[in-house]
Formats: C-alpha cells, sequence, structure tokens
C-alpha cells in the first residue's frame, strides 16, 4: 500500500510526471481520509486528488471532522464517487458547480433524490445476530425555574455577546446554570456558580430512581464535556 498525505498532493497537483508516478503504481482501491480537504473544485490539492484517484477502480472517502455541507461540498464528494454522472472540467471547475447549484436552486429535494439512490441502509440487526434489548424512548418536559430561570434569562437577553457563541452558552445554561460565563450575568448570580439547581438535573433524577429501582441500566450521553461528562 501507499500512503500520501494532502500536502504532498497539494505539491503534486500541477506536476505531469509527478501525478503519472503516483498514478502509474497500479493501485486499484483508494481511500480518502478527512475528505473535508478536497472539497474546494479550484484548489490545487482537489486536482491532484482526482487526477490520482480517478485511475482507481474503488474508492472509500470518510471523515470524522464536521464540516459544512454547502452545494459545493456535495458535488466533490458526489463527483469522487461518481465521475460519470457528475463531471467536473478541472480547467472551469465553476461551471459544474454552478450548473449544480441552479438545479439545487429549482428543486431543494435534488441532493436527498440523488442519496437516496446510491445509499445503503443498514440496521443493527444486520451485523448482529442475537436480539438486542428495544429502546425505552422517555420525552422529559422541563420548565426552567428560579435560579435556573434567572440565568438563562440573563444571558438570553444580554445583546452584547455574538450570536453563535450566544448560541453556544444558552445550550449549556439550560441544561445547567452552573456551566454559565460568570461575566455574563450580575454579581449576585455569578456568586452561586456551583451551588445552583438544574431543573434538568431534577427531573431526569426521577426518572433515573425510577429505571433503578426497576433494576435496570442507564447510558447517559452528552454534547458537552467541560462541567457535564468530565465530572
Amino acid at each position: 500500500f501507499v500512503l500520501v498525505n494532502y500536502s504532498t498532493l497539494s505539491q503534486f497537483g500541477n506536476l505531469k510526471s509527478k501525478i503519472k508516478k503516483l498514478v502509474k503504481l497500479g493501485c486499484c482501491y483508494g481511500i480518502l481520509d478527512e475528505i473535508q480537504n478536497a472539497k474546494n473544485p479550484e484548489s490545487i490539492r482537489t486536482k491532484g486528488v482526482i487526477k490520482v484517484f480517478d485511475h482507481m477502480d474503488y474508492l472509500a472517502i470518510s471523515s470524522g471532522t464536521p464540516a459544512p455541507n454547502s452545494v459545493i461540498d456535495i458535488y466533490m464528494i458526489l463527483r469522487l464517487l461518481d465521475r460519470e454522472n457528475f463531471q467536473i472540467n478541472l480547467e472551469n471547475p465553476r461551471t459544474a458547480i454552478n450548473n449544480f447549484y441552479s438545479l439545487f436552486r429549482s428543486d431543494p429535494n435534488v441532493i436527498r433524490k440523488i442519496l437516496d439512490k446510491k445509499m445503503l441502509r443498514r440496521t443493527v440487526e444486520d451485523y448482529i445476530s442475537h436480539k438486542l434489548p428495544k429502546i425505552r424512548q422517555y420525552n422529559l418536559e422541563v420548565i426552567l425555574d428560579k435560579e435556573h430561570k434567572e440565568t438563562y434569562l440573563q444571558v438570553y437577553n444580554n445583546n452584547n455577546i455574538e450570536p453563535k457563541l450566544k448560541l453556544l452558552r444558552l445550550r449549556q445554561i439550560s441544561l445547567d446554570p452552573n456551566l454559565v460565563d460568570p461575566r455574563l450575568v450580575d454579581k449576585k448570580l455569578a456568586a452561586k456558580i456551583g451551588k445552583m439547581e438544574s431543573s434538568v438535573y431534577n427531573v431526569l433524577d426521577v426518572l433515573v430512581k425510577k429505571i433503578i429501582k426497576r433494576n435496570r441500566k442507564i447510558l447517559m450521553f452528552s454534547d458537552f464535556k467541560e462541567g457535564v461528562t468530565d465530572k
């Protein structure tokens, strides 16, 4: 097998002799990790990726990095996986992108339709033979009150916070008021950080106690690490 990093493809992108040497290695199976690094059709790196991997019979792409799913990003992924139906002229890549974007604007569901045709849908049962326990889902209605509510409202009404950061802070506070940045609330509430009750945790505690009484197991997930899963 051959390992090639993206920086090498960036250097080789416009060097035909170098690209030919990579192609002549005769690899038939390609694996592109961190595919978001090859999403710009006008970059030398992406052109290098296309020139090398277009000669392979099989291609797998993967990424564990959250990235915007713009029309351009999706088109480049489709182009790599299905070069027959999603062609692109490397000399003028914008033409294909603009045509695809026009198609998307006329029918916003076009991407879903394309993916539905190509997507392999599998379930856990396809891989695990023994019977799995059924998932029991609970919808918990939580009404913030007392200091939890006051903390949330103070941050919500603070217009000096950047919108993107404000949304994150509100998500954290909606879970636990003790996760608030003390600079975003008044001195009275800031002094109580670490001592305030969470309306969410109180409701969750009731459910947990019921489940434990039934001798059942509990597995909890959270999007937040600091102040939640690292406790």
